[in-house]
C-alpha cells in the first residue's frame, strides 16, 4: 500500500514556477478546457497543470492530479497512453527529448513544442515526484496524521507479471501483458528485435522465445506459392552483406546500434590484428548487446584475412 500525502505533492509543485505552470491556482477556464481535453475525470483534483498551448487556454498540457499525471499532445504526437499512475512513473524513464518533448516511457511523448515552460524544469519537477512516490513506499502515516489529504494507493500486486523490454541500446517498463500486446500490435515493439526480462528470470531472452509473449504477435499473412516464381538467389544476398574486413569507418558506424564510436574501435583493432577472424570475433571485440546482435549480424560477412607466411629467421640476399 502507498499512501500518498497530497499536501506534499501541492508543496513539491509549489517549488517550481514559469509561464504556462499553475500550482493549485489555476484559472477555472483553463481547467474547464484541460479536464475536457486531455481528458481528466471530473472526480479528479488537479494539483498542477502545465499549459503547452500558444494562446494558454489549457487545451494542450500535462496535468498532475491526485493518482498520478495525465497529458495530451498535438495531433502529430502518437502515444501508448495519455495516463500514468503513481505505481507506473516511478517505473517510468522520464528524459528530454528533441523539440522541447519529454519522454515518458517507451511509446510516449508529451511534446512541448509551443510552451514557454521549458521541458528540463518539467522534467525535474517529474523525477522529484518520482522520488517522492518511492519514500511514500517505505513509510505510512503515524496514527494521529491528519488523513484528511492522505491517498491510500495499491499498487500492482503481481510484479512478475510484469515485463521489461530492451530494444535498440534502451530499457523500458515495466509492462504488463494487455499493453505489451498493444504496444506490439502499434509496432512500438519490433519482437523479432526486441529482448524482455522480468523479475526472477537469470537472463534477457529474445522477445520471440518467451511463449507467453510470443502468442502476443499477429501470425504472418499466409502466401500462396507461385511456381513460376524462380527461387531466390542467395548469393545474391550474400554478396549485398557488409564485409567487415574491407567495410570502412563510417558503413560500419552505420550499422543498428554501433556508432561512430565503436566504428572507430573496430577498426583499430581490425588494424592492429590484421582483420577480423569472423563475425562472433567482431560482436565480442565491440561487446555489442543481444538486442544489437540480432539486428546486426544477419547484415554482415567476413573474409578472414590470409595467413602470413612463416618467418624462417634467415636473411634473403639478392646479388
Amino acid at each position: 500500500m502507498i499512501y500518498i500525502d497530497v499536501d506534499q505533492i501541492a508543496g513539491i509543485c509549489s517549488k517550481y514556477s514559469g509561464p504556462g505552470f499553475y500550482a493549485e491556482q489555476i484559472p477555472a477556464a483553463v481547467l474547464v478546457n484541460a479536464q475536457q481535453c486531455i481528458p481528466i475525470p471530473k472526480v479528479e483534483h488537479v494539483i498542477a497543470f502545465v499549459d503547452v498551448t500558444k494562446s494558454g487556454n489549457g487545451k494542450k498540457g500535462l496535468a498532475i492530479t491526485r493518482t498520478g499525471v495525465y497529458w495530451n499532445n498535438n495531433k502529430n504526437a502518437s502515444n501508448i497512453t495519455n495516463y500514468l499512475s503513481w505505481d507506473q512513473l516511478i517505473s517510468t524513464r522520464v528524459q528530454s527529448g528533441q523539440s522541447n518533448s519529454i519522454g515518458l516511457g517507451m511509446g510516449n511523448v508529451f511534446s512541448m513544442a509551443d510552451s514557454l515552460f521549458k521541458s528540463e524544469i518539467l522534467v525535474r519537477l517529474l523525477k522529484e515526484l518520482q522520488s517522492y512516490i518511492r519514500m511514500a513506499r517505505e513509510t505510512s502515516p503515524s496514527p494521529d496524521e491528519d488523513r484528511s489529504r492522505i491517498i491510500e494507493y495499491q499498487p500492482s500486486p503481481d510484479k512478475t507479471s510484469r515485463w521489461m523490454v530492451a530494444t535498440e541500446g534502451r530499457q523500458y517498463g515495466p509492462y504488463d501483458l494487455e499493453l505489451l500486446k498493444k504496444m506490439v500490435q502499434t509496432k512500438q515493439i519490433r519482437p523479432e528485435s526486441a529482448h524482455v526480462w522480468k523479475e526472477g528470470m537469470p537472463a534477457w531472452v529474445p522477445f520471440l522465445q518467451q511463449p507467453e509473449l510470443a502468442v502476443l504477435v499477429p501470425p504472418a499473412p499466409s502466401v500462396a506459392v507461385d511456381a513460376s516464381i524462380p527461387e531466390l538467389d542467395v548469393s545474391h544476398d550474400l554478396e549485398a552483406l557488409l564485409e567487415l574486413n574491407s567495410a570502412s569507418e563510417e558503413e560500419i558506424a552505420a550499422l543498428p546500434g554501433v556508432g561512430i564510436i565503436l566504428a572507430k574501435k573496430a577498426i583499430s583493432v581490425r588494424q592492429s590484428n590484421g582483420g577480423f577472424r569472423s563475425v562472433d570475433e567482431f560482436i565480442e571485440i565491440l561487446g555489442l548487446k543481444p538486442h544489437i546482435v540480432v539486428r546486426v549480424r544477419p547484415l554482415v560477412k567476413v573474409h578472414p584475412p590470409e595467413p602470413k607466411p612463416p618467418q624462417t629467421g634467415r636473411r634473403v640476399v639478392d646479388y
